[in-house]
């Protein structure tokens, strides 16, 4: 049997940060808005023909005979969490994403226990897929990222999370409120500045900084009033405010320890020149992609000058199914 795995990336909106564990254990609580979009990692896998042998292809190739020798961390501590002694084949592809601020890690870790696990005959909706996900990388491998990455890439469609201690998360369900976010999105861009980061690397200089967890207790204030204000309002208030709510987010994350440097600065000077709303830079931080909104009168000419600069738009396209596998 042969089994393949399609997860999606993600696109976090409001809330981040307040989804590290570190934050969550002192303040009580985190809440995060994000969505799935139809970028995609995925995962193949059988058992081996060989009983003494693996082979992993991934950006490498490995060729493994003890699960505790594989190089790939995440590959082996997710055999190890669910116990698969018997060799296997994998092989992963994906959008070429890493370090960009979408999620890929956790996507890839989301797939690929979606794949080993009906390989093996086991059984787990997307929400435990998540859950299994965060464990792998967060208590296992003691990665210092939060969790929403891997619920916002597993559960498709708009996501409403709440985080609570030892690991809880809660979904809301507002689907007046998702659906502005979907309009919103669907005349929204995606920019890639060309700077990857790491975001263990953000996110440990985050939990060292005293002032974050001050400033991350604003950020979430901000998401906890955005979903006050819109939850009864109409499509178009609803617009408004998330707009407002990413801005003031995003003026608030700049000051985080390790979020913003003279790069991104000069980047967001010249978008909007070209006549762009910078809305939030997407991820951890250092890098990655800006949410962007377009506010000019000639949209052809002012992409066109950001095109000469080696700066391309992305259209959003939301994925609505998350995490799906399949046998072939």
């Amino acid at each position: 049997m042969i089994y393949i795995s399609r997860c999606p990336l993600r696109l976090s909106l409001l809330g981040g940060t307040s989804d590290l564990d570190w934050f969550v254990n002192d303040n009580g609580r985190g809440f995060t808005i994000g969505c799935s979009i139809a970028l995609y990692s995925r995962v193949i896998t059988s058992f081996s023909s060989r009983s003494d042998s693996g082979i992993l292809n991934y950006s490498s190739r490995e060729i493994y005979h003890d699960v505790d020798n594989i190089t790939h961390p995440i590959i082996r501590e997710t055999l190890k969490a669910l116990e698969i002694k018997k060799t296997i084949e994998l092989c992963s592809f994906g959008e070429k994403e890493s370090g960009q601020g979408l999620g890929s890690s956790s996507s890839f870790t989301v797939a690929l226990l979606s794949s080993l696990s009906k390989l093996t005959g086991k059984s787990f909706s997307n929400i435990e897929l998540a859950h299994l996900a965060s464990e792998v990388e967060i208590t296992r491998l003691n990665y210092p990222i939060g969790r929403q990455d891997q619920y916002h890439c597993a559960l498709g469609g708009v996501n409403f999370i709440e985080f609570r201690k030892n690991g809880r998360i809660k979904s809301h369900l507002y689907q007046n409120i998702a659906s502005g976010i979907r309009k919103y999105l669907n005349d929204s861009y995606l920019l890639n500045l060309g700077i990857k980061r790491s975001a263990s690397t953000t996110l440990q200089k985050l939990k060292d900084s005293n002032e974050s967890h001050k400033r991350i207790q604003g950020i979430l204030e901000d998401t906890d009033s955005f979903i006050d204000h819109a939850k009864n309002a109409s499509i178009n208030d609803i617009e408004l405010f998330l707009e407002e709510s990413l801005t003031k987010t995003w003026n608030k994350k700049k000051a985080l320890t390790g979020v913003y440097n003279e790069k991104l600065s000069n980047a967001e000077k010249f978008i909007q020149k070209c006549n762009f709303k910078i809305l939030k830079l997407i991820g951890a931080g250092g890098g990655g992609y800006f949410l962007i909104k377009y506010k000019g009168k000639n949209f052809e000419k002012d992409r066109g000058m950001l095109e000469e600069a080696n700066l391309y738009l992305q259209k959003i396209i939301l994925d609505e199914e998350g995490c799906v596998s399949c046998e072939i």
